[in-house]
C-alpha cells in the first residue's frame, strides 16, 4: 500500500474511532489513550476556579458516591478556568508504559493515542481550528471561545482546561460522559480538544401551556446544558407576575420567588435568558381580561391595536418589569409575529390612509425596538410578517442593533424546490409539469408580480432554478446583507397539528439539523429550536415538554457541531444510556408514524402495540431514563387509541345517517358488534386518561396535568356521546 494509500486508511479509522466515543455533542477532536487511572480509594484533589466552587462540591460528593475516599476542594486562582483532579499524594498515580510498533522506547501511553499517533501530533492539527494543547494554559491573546475546552485523562489524573466559565463547565459535562460510560473503579485515557461552530444555541422555554414545576424546569436547565444549551429562549405569558398590571398573572402561575430561583439556576449552568414580550400579536393572554379589552385590534382578543397610545405604554411596562428581572440579558424578544388583523379597525385604517398594512407594522414594531434599544438591551423580531406582506427590502427600516429571528418548521435540507412567501408556498412551475408531489400545494413563482419574481430569484435561485432554490429561507441573506444579526428558529416540538400529544420526531430532528448547517454556512449567530406548549394562549396544550427530548438534544448536538454524524447511535448510547428496548421500541413507533395510509392501520397498531411492550418494564423507575420510557409509552398507546376509537366511530357513525328507517336494529347482530367495539375502544382510552394523568401530575401541577390529559380526547368524546344519544344506546365517557 502507498504512503498516501496508508494515511488515508488511518485517517478513516480514526474517524470511526472518534464516533464511537460516546459523547454528545460529538466533540470536534477527541483520541483514546492507552493509558488509564485507577483513582478508587486514594485521596484526591480537585481545583476548581473560585466561580466554579459550586461545581467543586458536586464533583466532590459524585466522587465520593463512585469511588470511594475522600476528596478536597481547592480554589484556584481566578484566571485560570481548570479542573483538576488528581492524587493528593502523586506517588501513587498509576503509570502504563506501551512499546510502539516500530521501536522499543517505552514511551509514556498518555502521549500515544489508539493510532499510534502521538498525542501532540494530533494536538497540531488543532492549531487551524484554534484550539490549545493540553500543556499550556489558553492564551487570552489567542481570542479563544469561552465556551473551548480541552480535556485529558492520563494515568496521572484528569485536567480540564478552558477559556472561561461555560468552557470548564463543558469540560466536566464531557467528562460526566466519559465516566458514566465507563463503570468500574479504572478510568480510560482520553484527550478532547473541542469548541462549538455556532455562538447561540437555544431551547425555548414555552410557559403557555403544560407548563412543568419548578423542580422540573431545574432539571431541564441541567440537562440541556450537559449537552451545552447555552441560551433560553422564555416565553412567560400570564406565568410572569407582573407588579405594576393586574390580572395578567395565572392564579396558581410560576411565582416571582419560583421565577428567580430559575434565572440563577440557568446563570450557574452557563444559560443566557431570552425573555419574549409580544409587542403585537399572541396577546390574546391578556385582552381576554375586561380591564385590557379595549386594546384590541377590532374587538379580537389576539391583537393589539398598534395605534391606540395605550398600547405601547402597556407593552413597555411590560417590557420594564421583565428587563428588570433580567439585568443581565443582552435580547429582549418583542414577538411581533403572525399580526394577521394589521389594518382592521376605524384607527388603523385612518392611519394607513393610503399606505399598507406594512407602513403600519414597521411604524410601531420600530418604535418597541427603538425603546428596547434605549434601556440597553438588544431586540429581536420574528421575521415572518415581512415575506408575508412581501415587503422583505423594508427590514432596513428596523433600527440598527435589531436581531432577527428566521423560522421555518418545515425545511429539513438544502437545495429546496420551494419557498414560503407572501404567506403561502411556492415553487416553480417546472414542478407542475413534471412532478406536482415533489413540492407543497400552492401557486407558481412564476405567477408572481415581476418585481416579486425578481426579489425571490435573488436569494432564492442561487443558479438552480427552475428545479430547486438554495434552501426555503432565503431571506436570511438579505437580513444579513443588510447588516442584522440572524438568529435561525427551528421547531423541536408543537409545530404538527393544534392538540398533539407528541411529534412526529424524524421531521422534527431533520428540521433543527437543517437549521444548524444553514446557520454555520451563512454565518449566523446561532440556531434555537422553538418548544411550543399552544399554538396560542387560547388553543388546547399540547407535546408536554417531556415528549421532545430527541429533537431537542439533536438541536444541542447539531448546533455545536453541524457536521457531526451518527447522531442516532450517540443518542441511543448516551441518552438512552444504551437500552436495546427503549431504542427497538423507539424504531417501531417511528415505524407506526411512518405507515400513514388508512390501509395500513393493522400494521400501525401492531408497532405501538409491540412498542409497549417492550416499554411495559420501564414503569415504575424513578429516574429521568424511566419517566423517559414511560412517556414514549404514553406516547404509543395515546396513537393506538386513537386509531381503535377512529375506527370504531367509522362503523357506528353512518348508522345516524339514513340507515335507520330501514327497520329495527335492536335485532341486527352487527349492530351490536360494532357498538361492543367502540365500547372496548373508548374504555382503552380511559385506561389511558387515567395514566397519563398519574404520570404528568408527578412532574406537573394538578390543573396543568388534568387540562393537558383531558383535552386530548375530548372531541372523541363528543362524538361518542352524540352517537350514544342518537342510537339509543347507554354508554358514558
Amino acid at each position: 500500500m502507498s504512503t498516501t494509500g496508508w494515511d488515508e486508511q488511518k485517517r478513516d479509522e480514526q474517524k470511526r474511532d472518534e464516533q464511537k466515543l460516546p459523547l454528545l455533542p460529538m466533540p470536534k477532536v477527541a483520541r483514546r489513550l492507552d493509558g488509564v487511572w485507577k483513582p478508587a480509594g486514594k485521596r484526591l484533589e480537585v481545583c476548581v476556579n473560585p466561580a466554579l466552587a459550586w461545581l467543586g462540591e458536586v464533583i466532590s460528593q459524585e466522587w465520593r458516591a463512585r469511588f470511594g475516599g475522600g476528596m478536597d476542594i481547592r480554589i484556584g486562582a481566578e484566571d485560570e478556568w481548570q479542573i483538576h483532579i488528581s492524587s493528593v499524594d502523586e506517588g501513587n498515580a498509576e503509570r502504563v508504559d506501551r512499546v510502539g510498533d516500530e521501536d522499543t522506547e517505552q514511551v509514556n501511553s498518555s502521549d500515544v493515542d489508539e493510532s499510534g499517533q502521538t498525542v501532540d501530533e494530533a494536538e497540531a492539527q488543532l492549531e487551524a481550528v484554534g484550539r490549545f494543547s493540553p500543556q499550556a494554559r489558553p492564551e487570552p491573546e489567542r481570542n479563544l471561545s469561552p465556551e473551548a475546552y480541552q480535556l485529558r485523562i492520563d494515568s496521572s489524573g484528569i485536567r480540564i482546561e478552558a477559556s472561561g466559565y461555560r468552557g470548564a463547565l463543558y469540560g466536566w459535562f464531557t467528562l460526566g460522559q466519559w465516566l458514566h460510560a465507563h463503570q468500574g473503579d479504572v478510568i480510560p485515557g482520553l484527550v478532547v480538544n473541542d469548541a462549538p461552530e455556532l455562538e447561540l444555541r437555544g431551547f425555548h422555554f414555552d410557559l403557555k401551556g403544560s407548563v412543568p414545576n419548578l423542580e422540573y424546569m431545574l432539571g431541564a436547565i441541567e440537562r440541556l446544558a450537559s449537552f451545552k444549551i447555552n441560551t433560553l429562549l422564555v416565553e412567560y405569558e400570564d406565568q410572569f407576575e407582573f407588579v405594576g398590571l393586574p390580572d395578567i398573572h395565572k392564579p396558581g402561575g410560576l411565582s416571582a420567588g419560583d421565577r428567580d430561583v430559575l434565572l440563577v439556576h440557568a446563570r450557574r449552568y452557563g444559560m443566557e435568558m431570552i425573555p419574549i414580550v409580544q409587542c403585537l400579536g399572541h396577546v390574546d393572554y391578556i385582552l381576554k381580561h375586561e380591564r385590557y379589552e379595549h386594546l384590541s385590534e377590532d374587538g379580537l382578543l389576539s391583537q393589539f391595536c398598534p395605534v391606540m397610545p395605550e398600547t405601547f405604554a402597556l407593552v413597555t411596562e411590560m417590557i420594564d418589569e421583565i428587563a428588570a428581572a433580567h439585568r443581565d440579558a443582552v435580547y429582549m424578544h418583542i414577538g411581533a409575529d403572525e399580526t394577521l388583523a394589521l389594518g382592521r379597525c376605524e384607527r388603523c385604517r385612518e392611519r394607513m390612509g393610503a399606505g399598507s398594512k406594512a407602513d403600519l407594522y414597521l411604524e410601531y414594531v420600530s418604535k418597541v425596538a427603538e425603546y428596547v434599544l434605549s434601556i440597553g438591551k438588544k431586540p429581536v423580531v420574528w421575521d415572518d410578517m415581512f415575506h408575508l406582506e412581501r415587503c422583505i427590502e423594508r427590514v432596513i427600516e428596523l433600527p440598527k442593533g435589531t436581531a432577527i429571528c428566521s423560522w421555518s418548521y418545515y425545511e429539513f435540507g438544502e437545495p429546496s424546490s420551494w419557498f414560503w412567501y407572501g404567506g403561502g408556498y411556492y415553487s416553480s412551475q417546472n414542478w407542475e409539469d413534471r412532478d406536482p408531489g415533489a413540492v407543497p400545494a400552492g401557486p407558481n413563482l412564476e405567477g408572481l408580480p415581476e418585481e416579486d419574481q425578481a426579489v425571490v430569484r435573488q436569494y432564492w435561485d442561487e443558479g438552480q432554478y427552475p428545479d430547486f432554490g438554495g434552501s426555503a429561507v432565503p431571506w436570511v441573506w438579505h437580513y444579513m446583507e443588510q447588516g442584522y444579526e440572524v438568529i435561525g428558529v427551528s421547531c423541536a416540538r408543537g409545530a404538527d397539528f393544534i392538540n398533539q400529544w407528541s411529534a412526529y420526531p424524524a421531521d422534527r430532528v431533520a428540521n433543527v439539523k437543517f437549521w444548524a448547517g444553514h446557520a454555520a454556512k451563512r454565518g449566523m449567530t446561532g440556531t434555537i429550536a422553538s418548544a411550543w406548549t399552544r399554538f396560542y394562549s387560547l388553543s388546547p396544550p399540547i407535546e408536554h415538554w417531556e415528549t421532545g427530548w430527541y429533537p431537542t438534544v439533536a438541536q444541542a448536538a447539531y448546533s455545536w457541531n453541524p457536521s457531526m454524524e451518527d447522531f442516532e447511535r450517540l443518542f441511543r448510547s448516551v441518552f438512552l444510556e444504551g437500552d436495546a428496548d427503549i431504542a427497538q421500541a423507539m424504531d417501531w413507533m417511528q415505524a407506526a408514524w411512518d405507515a400513514r395510509e388508512e390501509s395500513n392501520m393493522g400494521r400501525k397498531r401492531a408497532y405501538y402495540q409491540a412498542s409497549v411492550r417492550k416499554l411495559e418494564p420501564f414503569t415504575g423507575r424513578a429516574d429521568a431514563l424511566g419517566r423517559y420510557a414511560e412517556g414514549l409509552l404514553l406516547s404509543a398507546l395515546y396513537e393506538d387509541s386513537l386509531l381503535a376509537l377512529e375506527s370504531g366511530l367509522r362503523q357506528n357513525e353512518w348508522r345516524m345517517y339514513g340507515q335507520l328507517d330501514k327497520g329495527p336494529t335492536d335485532r341486527d347482530y352487527m349492530v351490536q358488534r360494532d357498538w361492543n367495539g367502540l365500547c372496548k375502544a373508548a374504555d382503552q382510552a380511559v385506561r389511558w386518561e387515567e395514566r397519563a394523568l398519574a404520570y404528568c401530575s408527578a412532574f406537573m401541577p394538578q390543573a396543568e396535568a388534568e387540562e393537558l390529559v383531558e383535552s386530548k380526547l375530548h372531541a372523541y368524546k363528543a362524538r361518542i356521546r352524540l352517537l350514544s344519544r342518537t342510537l339509543g344506546r347507554d354508554y358514558a365517557f
